[in-house]
């Protein structure tokens, strides 16, 4: 019983903070500044490009890093659960070090968007986010065809239309 009480616990978490971090991870992908469209749009400077360049890859090397401790965590605390003896006092510590891991991770993509809008200031971060936001059901209609093509996703059934 608090085996499935943890793990619908654990879902749940998942599922929220996955779609926030879901919709900072579609901003930051990429080094959209090098995006000539975009940068002339904003008014971006080679030196406030060159800024975010060295930024951006000292933000995906933490994130490298932190992805991998997630992901060792994630590993450590499926073992606990798959234990015939549950030791909650274990799975729940462990749970905690996981959780600590994601927050960090999340705290690193949210210092680089701090960065982002430290650097563009108000009204230019307003129009990248703007712009961002035409861009999204785009780039959902893309993702989808994507994972289409990988096999990851159903082909939806057309609806009946009489």
């Amino acid at each position: 019983m608090l085996k499935s009480f943890v793990s619908i616990l654990f879902l749940l978490f998942i599922m929220t903070s996955s779609a926030v971090a879901d919709d900072l991870d579609q901003m930051l992908r990429g080094k959209w500044w090098h995006n000539k469209r975009i940068s002339a749009q904003i008014k971006l400077t080679d030196i406030e490009k060159d800024g975010l360049d060295k930024k951006f890859f000292e933000h995906r090397r933490s994130v490298i890093l932190l992805k991998s401790k997630v992901d060792l965590e994630q590993l450590e605390y499926s073992l606990l659960l798959e234990q015939p003896k549950l030791d909650e006092e274990a799975v729940l510590k462990q749970f905690k070090k996981l959780e600590a891991v994601r927050a960090d991770l999340a705290a690193e993509r949210f210092t680089f968007l701090l960065h982002i809008r430290k650097v563009l200031g108000h009204e230019r971060f307003q129009e990248l986010q703007s712009s961002y936001q035409k861009l999204r059901p785009y780039r959902k209609a893309k993702d989808r065809k994507h994972s289409l093509r990988k096999g990851k996703v159903k082909k939806r059934k057309p609806k009946n239309t009489k």
